[in-house]
């Protein structure tokens, strides 16, 4: 069984006919759309499913004030429990290619040993936000000091995580709970691969907490104070974080490395190893 799972949030509801336009136009259509309703009016949210013609949808509406990673975690525990096999995901203020959970689908059932599939993310001008996605994601290198894994480009193979290790993510209080997740399930063992001839657009606008990866001042400040907090939980998991932890506690932020080609991946204007 597969979902296509997102969280509801009023901030996000002026892009919400979108979203579901390019749910409802999907090439694949055997799939279930789990909804995690943060802060909508349940009456207003399903008066909305029901004006476009939404159906098979499941909406969870006990967020109870769920602060934004928690309602995630939440996506992956309803997913679990409700016997998905593979969960797809995406923002509910973007717009998918119409063949993405086909394309999508496909490499899962190719793959079933692997853990996610990701694919491109581009604007809504088309433009590429990253350039260059790795063919396979393996290990916690290949996002040691940067991101490319977000929470509206990627589908979690369920079978291969157990609820138990959904339920120990709520100990995350970064605001990047993405690369937070990614970089469990990788020091957990699992890997993905991109899935390629498809895309996510990917609305940028001040909701985005990582947006594009600008080399500002605000943006360098930003990223020290995202990466300490990453690499102080990620710490007990592995070394390597203690390692980069302690490295950039002393950093001068006016000496700070660019990776010489740089990719625009999230996070990646200061590169200590």
């Amino acid at each position: 069984m597969i979902a296509f799972g997102t969280v509801v949030y009023n901030n996000a509801i002026p892009y919400f006919t979108e979203f579901i336009e390019s749910i409802k136009k999907q090439s694949y259509k055997d799939f279930t759309l789990l909804i995690i309703n943060d802060d909508v009016l349940i009456d207003d949210l399903q008066n909305k499913l029901n004006d476009l013609n939404v159906d098979n949808y499941i909406i969870i509406s006990n967020a109870d004030g769920k602060s934004p990673v928690e309602l995630r975690v939440k996506l992956l525990e309803e997913a679990k429990k409700n016997n998905f096999d593979l969960l797809i995901i995406g923002d509910c203020d973007d717009k998918f290619a119409l063949n993405r959970v086909e394309k999508i689908v496909s490499s899962y059932e190719k793959n079933l040993n692997l853990t996610f599939f990701y694919n491109d993310l581009l604007q809504f001008n088309k433009q590429r936000v990253m350039e260059d996605l790795p063919y396979t994601t393996t290990c916690i290198n290949n996002i040691l000091e940067s991101n490319y894994l977000g929470l509206s480009n990627t589908a979690i193979n369920l079978k291969t995580i157990s609820i138990q290790f959904i339920e120990s993510l709520i100990e995350c209080n970064s605001f990047v709970f993405d690369w937070y997740l990614f970089s469990r399930i990788l020091l957990n063992g699992g890997q993905g691969i991109f899935v390629p001839d498809t895309y996510t657009l990917y609305r940028i606008y001040e909701n985005n907490y990582a947006g594009l990866n600008n080399v500002t001042e605000e943006q360098i400040y930003k990223e020290y104070d995202v990466k300490k907090k990453h690499f102080t939980l990620l710490s007990q998991y592995d070394d390597v974080f203690k390692i980069l932890l302690k490295r950039y506690q002393v950093l001068n932020l006016e000496q700070y490395k660019q990776y010489s080609n740089n990719t625009g991946f999230w996070w990646s204007n200061i590169k200590l190893l």
